[in-house]
């Protein structure tokens, strides 16, 4: 199911920061995020 941003049945995680501003992301761009941009988050996933 696709919201015409992300495909919702993707979404790895969501939360809602301290502004109230809703943050979600799918697995495939997370696992970019922690093999090029920070690669120091892997296995920070419970944090």
């Amino acid at each position: 199911m696709e919201n015409g941003f992300i495909n919702i049945d993707k979404i790895f995680f969501k939360i809602i920061t301290p502004l109230n501003v809703e943050v979600r992301t799918t697995i495939d761009y997370w696992q970019y995020l922690i093999d090029i941009k920070h690669p120091v988050m892997k296995n920070k996933e419970d944090l």
